[in-house]
């Protein structure tokens, strides 16, 4: 059993153990046979016994002028070498240490975060695939907010969808140019049209976010396989169709999830696997 199990299992509250052992493992430091080494707790040793504790610190102070060259094996450093430091204890190892010194003067190098600002094209366009839901307005507002000018949205309702005149009408007054084409993006030929259309009318195309979803929620032995084919539809043939027929030298191709996909939820399992695409 090795001695930190005896330790715990077998050595009474300040008791002693001792190693004998033939020889140290190669390339480690190993004391005379002579030497005693022992390692003290002295948490529990100060409400149990303090009289043995104060003897035990006042023998210990004895030794301390011989352990004085013992302070040639450490390196001093300011901290602000903190790095240095570091680096010294790992050539090291085990052969010494490090010592920091702490000074309300020392400037500590600080690695800060970097902030970039996103910058779109003015002369691009930028589709959003489910464009007209809350969250691609949202997303487009987005887009515009860092310097997009044309967008392009596609949606099964295309301008029949409520919220379309309105949401051409705002982008309009603050200078976008906003096209809404009509397309399942879950066909490849409906959606090869719509972006033909944007091609021949807009911009070069430069990024796209893949905001497309359909919910068809129920109960699993309510669940209905054109359920389950509606669902992963927008997801994984939707997705499938932009990254064929979209230009391979685009900014950015962003798909939207949700935590579904990883955790699931009741009587949406079809949505949930869509998610996981």
């Amino acid at each position: 059993m090795s001695a930190p199990c005896l330790l715990s299992h077998c050595v009474a509250e300040h008791g002693t153990l001792v190693d004998v052992h033939a020889a140290s493992e190669p390339g480690q430091d190993a004391p005379s046979c002579e030497d005693t080494i022992s390692v003290m707790g002295v948490g529990p040793l100060l409400p149990e016994d303090p009289v043995s504790l104060q003897k035990s610190a006042s023998r210990a102070a004895n030794y301390l002028p011989q352990l004085s060259g013992l302070a040639a094996s450490f390196d001093l450093f300011e901290s602000a070498r903190i790095s240095d430091a570091l680096k010294c204890q790992q050539e090291q190892g085990t052969r010494g240490g490090v010592i920091l010194s702490l000074d309300d003067a020392d400037m500590v190098p600080i690695a800060p975060s970097v902030n970039r600002k996103l910058y779109l094209c003015e002369q691009a366009t930028y589709v959003l695939a489910g464009g007209l839901g809350g969250l691609g307005q949202s997303l487009a507002r987005l887009l515009v907010d860092h310097g997009a000018r044309n967008l392009a949205l596609l949606s099964r309702g295309g301008l029949d969808s409520p919220s379309a005149e309105t949401f051409i009408k705002e982008m309009a007054e603050v200078g976008v140019a906003v096209k809404v084409l009509a397309c399942d993006i879950g066909d490849d030929g409906s959606m090869k049209a719509a972006l033909d259309d944007c091609a021949g009318t807009m911009p070069p195309i430069r990024g796209v976010i893949q905001a497309a979803t359909v919910y068809r929620d129920a109960i699993f032995d309510n669940f209905t396989f054109e359920d389950w084919q509606a669902n992963l539809r927008a997801k994984v043939q939707g997705s499938w169709n932009l990254h064929r027929h979209l230009p391979k030298d685009i900014d950015f191709f962003v798909m939207l999830g949700s935590v579904a996909g990883l955790m699931g939820h009741v009587s949406q399992a079809g949505y949930a696997a869509g998610n996981t695409f």
